[in-house]
């Protein structure tokens, strides 16, 4: 024992790393998307408020774009209402593209799993994939043609916006190539 130290100060010390501990946030899948669901983390900031340390990735003209530090998921975050809006229609296009029993079946296989959607903020949670190198080339076009033979459109899917799986397996990245191409079902006449 440190003379020099009370026994209070001593006491406390083994409490205040315990509270530090009990502060961070777990980094599982499950947890990450309760708090980002539950509170309605908005942006980054509320993200490091919430104990999460993020990592700038990337953004867009609707987004940026974080990672979790310590974990393999990362939280795409709109920019305004415009941003919001943008998040809303990828997500109506991807439920769509995901429903669809044959129209867009060849691209299903190459859509991104996306773990939460907060309807409120428009933040959408979902694995980390790596970029593809210039040696995917070849693949990244496959998925491009598939896209426009889906969508019927101009579809300019490039190297940075598709990524890899754990197994290797592609992803499209940004769903903002699909906003109002995925056309809704004809509404039956009643007669």
């Amino acid at each position: 024992r440190d003379w020099s130290v009370t026994g209070v100060q001593t006491c406390a010390l083994p409490i205040y790393s315990s509270l530090m501990e009990n502060l961070k946030p777990k980094l599982d899948v499950e947890s990450v998307r309760d708090t980002i669901m539950r509170y309605n983390l908005a942006g980054a900031v509320d993200c490091l408020q919430h104990g999460y340390t993020m990592k700038f990735v990337g953004s867009g003209l609707f987004r940026n774009v974080y990672r979790i530090v310590g974990t393999k998921l990362v939280v795409k975050v709109p920019i305004g209402i415009r941003g919001k809006r943008h998040s809303e229609g990828e997500m109506k296009a991807y439920r769509k593209i995901m429903g669809s029993k044959h129209k867009y079946t060849a691209i299903q296989l190459y859509m991104p799993e996306i773990l939460a959607y907060n309807k409120k903020t428009g933040v959408i949670l979902m694995p980390e994939y790596r970029k593809v190198a210039g040696c995917d080339r070849a693949k990244v076009d496959e998925i491009g043609t598939l896209a426009r033979a889906a969508m019927g459109k101009y579809c300019d899917l490039h190297k940075n916006n598709v990524g890899k799986g754990k197994l290797g397996d592609y992803r499209v990245l940004d769903l903002g190539y699909f906003v109002g191409r995925v056309k809704p079902k004809p509404k039956r006449k009643v007669a």
